[in-house]
Order: C-alpha cells, then sequence, then structure tokens
C-alpha cells in the first residue's frame, strides 16, 4: 500500500488542523497493535487510530466500531497513566520520514507540567509506537527491541530515543528542479526505471515510482538506459511537476478499485490501493474514487479489508465443520444404499429356508452341503424338479439351518425399512447443511455468522466450543432484521439471511395472504412480498422474484426458475432442520438474477 511520507504529511497536515489544542480524553487498545486514541477540541469529538501492524501500519480518524478487550492491556494501562487528559501541543513528520510524533502536555503526579511525545513509525514490519518523556527517555514501547534483534538501534524503556538513520535517499526537501535533472541526464546504470527511482527518491513510492515510468514511458516495466535525451528531460519534468503538486497543496485522497467476482459469482468493487493523485496507468482496468479528506479514504480503505478478511477468517472453521458434517453423511449414506441394495436382495434367504424344510427327510446329520430338490419350481418335461446344492453350518442341525436362513431374511426385511429411513434422515440432513453453506456464502457481516452458528448448535451441530458460548448467554440474542427492499411500485419486500431468518420470517413475521417467493430446486433466502390485502403486481412480483433468485445458490445462473405462492401453501418439513419447508399450488417464473437492480431496492 501507498502510504509513504508524502501521505504521511498530508493526513498529518489535515489531522493538525482539526485536532488545534485538543485533549486525550480516552485510550484503548482494541488489537495487540492498535490503539485509538479519542480527541475532544473545538472542532468536536474525533476518534484517532494509530496501527503499528506490520502489514497495514497507518494513522487516520476513524468512525468505525472497535471491541475493546474486557481488562486493558498493560502497555494501554501504562499509556492512560502519562497521556489520559493531555492536551496536544503539536504533530509532526521529523526527518520527513514515516514518523509522526505527537507532542503532548501532560500533568504528572506531582501537579506539575511536562512535554511528553507519542512517536507512531510507520515502516512495514519494523513499525512501532513508543513513548518519550520530557528529557528524551523512553518511557516503554510497543515492540522492545533489545540487542541481540538490532544492534545499532535499540528501543528499550530508560534509553534515549534516537530516530531512525535517514536512508541515503532524496528528500523532497533537498530536491530541486537542476538536482533531479542533472541525477537523470548522468545515471548510466542499467536498472528498471521504477526500481531507479525508488532507489532514488525516499519520498515516491513503488505504486507513484511505477505511476512515473508509465507517465514518461507508457509502461510500468521500461529500463532507465532505454531512455534517450528526450525522455530523460520528460522524466525530469515530471517529477518536478509532482513535487510542485506536492508542495503547492494540490494533492488529494484517491482509492483504487478493483472490479473482483468471488468464488459464488457475486462482483464487487474490492479497495486495492490508495495515492495522493489520479492514477493513469491502470488504463480503464482499475476505478478511481476521489474522497473529501485523507482520513476518510483510509477509514473506508482498511474498514471494508478488515471486515472481509475478518469475516472470512471466522467462517472458516464454520465453514470446514459444515463441510465435515456434511461430508461424513455423504459417505454414510452411500454405504447405507449399499446395505440396502444387499437387504432387497434377500429373497434366496426364505428360499433356502423353504427348501431346507422341504428336505428335512432327505438330510441326514449335520452336512455342511446338501443336494435339495426345488418342490416349488415346475418339474421338467420327464416329471423331475430341479436340486440345488446349498451351504450349511455344520455346527447346527438341518432344522436349525433353515430358521437362521429366515431370521436372515426377516432381518434383511426390517433392514430394508430402517435403511430407507435412515437414507431419507440423511438426504434431509445434507440438503440442510447445504442451505447453510449457501447461507455462509452470503453471509456479509460478523452478527450473520453469530446467528448461524447459533443455528447449528440448536440443530445439533457445533462443537463444544460452540456449544458452551451457547448456553452460557444470560439473554437469548435478538435476531438480526431480515433484508429489507422496497419495490418500483412501493411494495415491501423481505429476504431471510439464513435459515432461522427465513423461518421466523414464514412463520412468524408473515401473514397468510402476504405472498411467498423461493428459487426452485435451489437453497436460498425465503423472500416475503408484504401485501396488505392486496394484489402484487407483476413489476413487485418480477422483482421478488429477481431478490429470491441473487440471494439463492442459483445467482450465478443466466436464467433461474423461481416459485411463488400464498404464505398459507408453506408448512415445514414433518422432522425437517431449520427452515425446511413443503410449499403447494405454486406458480413459477424465470428471472435473470441482477445485483445492481436489487441494490437499488434495498433498504436495510
Amino acid at each position: 500500500m501507498a502510504f509513504d511520507t508524502i501521505f504521511i504529511h498530508s493526513i498529518i497536515k489535515e489531522m493538525g488542523e482539526l485536532l488545534e489544542g485538543a485533549r486525550l480524553d480516552k485510550i484503548a487498545q482494541p488489537e495487540r497493535d492498535e490503539l485509538i486514541f479519542s480527541f475532544h477540541s473545538r472542532q468536536g469529538n474525533r476518534r484517532l487510530l494509530v496501527s503499528a501492524s506490520s502489514n497495514a501500519p497507518r494513522l487516520h480518524f476513524t468512525s468505525s466500531p472497535k471491541e475493546n478487550p474486557q481488562t486493558p492491556p498493560m502497555f494501554c494501562m501504562l499509556m492512560r497513566k502519562h497521556f489520559q487528559g493531555a492536551r496536544l501541543a503539536g504533530i509532526t513528520q521529523p526527518n520527513e520520514d514515516r514518523i509522526a510524533c505527537f507532542e503532548f502536555d501532560c500533568v504528572d503526579e506531582l501537579g506539575e507540567m511536562s512535554r511528553k511525545k507519542i512517536v507512531a513509525e510507520l515502516m512495514g514490519r519494523y513499525s512501532n509506537i513508543i513513548l518519550v518523556d520530557g528529557e528524551g527517555r523512553i518511557i516503554d514501547c510497543l515492540k522492545r527491541v533489545d540487542a541481540e534483534m538490532s544492534p545499532t538501534r535499540q528501543i528499550l524503556p530508560g534509553l534515549f530515543y534516537r530516530e531512525p538513520s535517514p536512508m541515503n535517499k532524496l528528500r523532497l526537501s533537498e530536491c530541486t528542479d537542476e538536482c533531479v535533472e542533472e541525477k537523470i541526464l548522468n545515471e548510466v546504470e542499467d536498472v528498471a526505471l521504477d526500481k531507479w527511482l525508488l532507489d532514488r527518491f525516499s519520498w515516491l513510492s513503488p505504486l507513484m515510482c511505477r505511476e512515473v515510468a508509465y507517465r514518461v514511458t507508457g509502461s510500468t516495466s521500461g529500463r532507465f538506459t532505454d531512455l534517450g535525451p528526450t525522455l530523460r528531460r520528460r522524466l525530469s519534468s515530471e517529477i518536478s511537476a509532482i513535487m510542485m503538486d506536492i508542495r503547492g497543496g494540490q494533492t488529494a485522497p484517491y482509492m483504487i478499485l478493483e472490479r473482483k467476482t468471488d468464488a459464488n459469482g457475486r462482483e464487487s468493487l474490492v479497495p486495492e490501493d490508495f495515492c495522493y493523485t489520479a492514477i493513469r496507468q491502470y488504463e480503464g482496468t482499475r476505478e478511481v474514487k476521489r474522497f473529501d479528506s485523507f482520513c476518510e479514504l483510509l477509514d473506508e480503505f482498511y474498514s471494508e479489508r478488515e471486515a472481509h478478511q475478518h469475516i472470512v477468517q471466522r467462517s472458516q472453521s464454520i465453514v470446514k465443520a459444515v463441510e465435515g458434517a456434511r461430508g461424513r453423511l455423504i459417505k454414510k449414506i452411500a454405504v447405507q444404499r449399499d446395505e440396502l441394495i444387499t437387504a432387497r436382495n434377500r429373497e434366496h434367504f426364505k428360499r433356502e429356508g423353504d427348501l431346507i424344510t422341504a428336505n428335512l427327510h432327505a438330510i441326514s446329520g449335520r452336512p455342511s452341503e446338501a443336494i435339495l430338490t426345488d418342490y416349488y419350481s415346475e418339474p421338467d418335461k420327464n416329471g423331475e424338479y430341479p436340486v440345488y446344492t446349498v451351504k450349511l453350518d455344520a455346527r447346527y442341525t438341518p432344522h436349525h439351518n433353515a430358521q437362521i436362513a429366515y431370521k436372515k431374511y426377516q432381518r434383511a426385511k426390517n433392514a430394508e425399512k430402517m435403511l430407507l429411513e435412515l437414507i431419507a434422515n440423511g438426504e434431509r440432513e445434507v440438503e440442510y447443511l447445504s442451505s447453510v453453506l449457501d447461507a455462509l456464502s452470503r453471509v456479509t457481516s460478523v452478527a450473520e455468522l453469530g446467528e448461524i452458528r447459533e443455528e447449528l448448535y440448536q440443530n445439533g451441530y457445533a462443537s463444544q466450543k460452540w456449544a458452551k458460548t451457547a448456553t452460557q448467554k444470560k439473554k437469548k440474542e435478538k435476531l438480526l432484521p431480515p433484508l429489507e427492499y422496497l419495490s418500483s411500485t412501493g411494495m415491501t419486500i423481505y429476504a431471510g439471511r439464513n435459515n432461522r431468518q427465513n423461518e421466523e420470517l414464514t412463520f412468524k413475521t408473515a401473514s397468510k395472504n402476504d405472498y411467498w417467493v423461493h428459487v426452485q430446486h435451489e437453497h436460498g433466502s425465503h423472500v416475503i412480498i408484504r401485501c396488505l390485502g392486496l394484489q402484487p403486481d407483476e413489476k413487485s412480483l418480477e422483482e421478488a422474484c429477481i431478490i429470491a433468485a441473487c440471494n439463492s445458490g442459483a445467482r450465478k445462473n443466466d436464467k433461474v426458475s423461481v416459485d411463488y405462492t400464498f404464505v398459507r401453501n408453506v408448512s415445514r418439513q414433518p422432522g425437517g432442520k431449520t427452515g425446511m419447508v413443503f410449499y403447494t399450488d405454486y406458480r413459477t417464473a424465470v428471472v435473470l438474477p441482477d445485483e445492481t437492480t436489487i441494490s437499488k431496492l434495498r433498504v436495510k
């Protein structure tokens, strides 16, 4: 990500205007490497997020809610001791580096004023948050660095704080048009152009280096030695123009978005990068969105990315458990089907029993096999009956062997009845688990995951950990509201997010004369059209069918068959799991799933 020195400079400038004279009211540490400072100033209340994460170091105002641990970490408690109630004196960027230094006027335990600092070093895997006292000594830091970790720069309580050694690159304040032009015209090294820029200028990020290369050569992969005198002068002019824009405050926050299709066929714009100037190198393959402020851009960028990652991580264990249970059921049903075939081929047991009984007079002793006359078949033209060789258990009498054959027949007959019931139940469970996987593929929030987890617990599929969490709840949590839409003609349409909501919506929320809509032969949401005694118009009915198609396992299909009927014609499956239903007296419509259409109709 392009969180470079220029972006940090723009953020600090934006914050300085809004936090002038602000008081630090609260300090929280929701994550191990993340802090949130709540400021109160004349311009209003602000929540500042500072992250020392190795893969996403940053600072910006945030409006996203964060859940704090029940017991604050020790580092958070130490910060509260030294900085809570302090007033912000200023924010600086030492050495034009990726560092933000917050200076505070604090009151110590004796009531004396002192100036202390919070230094946020935002340098990738070397990111850190350091507390510095008025004498320049380190009070403590988020990540302690000893001599074994870094022989050149230790960060430990009690040591004097030293800024990181400056890189052997030109800073923005050191660059002039003449020195840039001289460096470019005299360069002879054969290296990629974007790498050359990155190695020479500390204020250009990798994204901006590729952008400059593209603006000059029309490609991001050109080499420096391929540049002739004309292109070198153009390169010098391009860098000078960027410097002029930065120094003149002509920067603006831009987010780069990529259109992606997930595994479930859903297409969406995904935040990919950000910069302080419009990016041209993607040539229409990406979309660029401009924001009013740098903090607003960063808050939206990381909120969306982290929310998606958080949901994916949280859902992985649930998906794995459901897929595992479903896979075991499918294997079990396959074994039961094989046993059913064996049970249905049981007539030979009865035949053996009958033959042994009819030939008891001809069997002497306890032989291991006997040649028996089949009196139940038609004799041949000579009047002779066919004969069969039957295996016997020599441990038992012929009569006992006949009884064993009859018992095998009866056992197979009983097994057929039980296996048919077991297979039917297993298939219903597989259908239910498939519907849960479909709901998981459409999850957009952690709260929805919680509902699915609770549903799995109630249906006996949850792990012991889930069960423990669920049974310890003191109050029953409210179900999330269903997805709500408003048709083009003003009719309210609801769609369930998961099986629990489907059941609640169909059998508790909807009235008997409302319309019930569901995709045909697929898993998906129960969709309800609130009729209020009216007949739905064709447009509302069509839009409800599209909503049902888009919230189903058939959303990737070109055409989807959707059934609709009155709610009174829908009933629960006997012995079925949550949300499993039968319906009758329905009609069918064929629609094209269209996410754009339903996004316009979405209310909440």
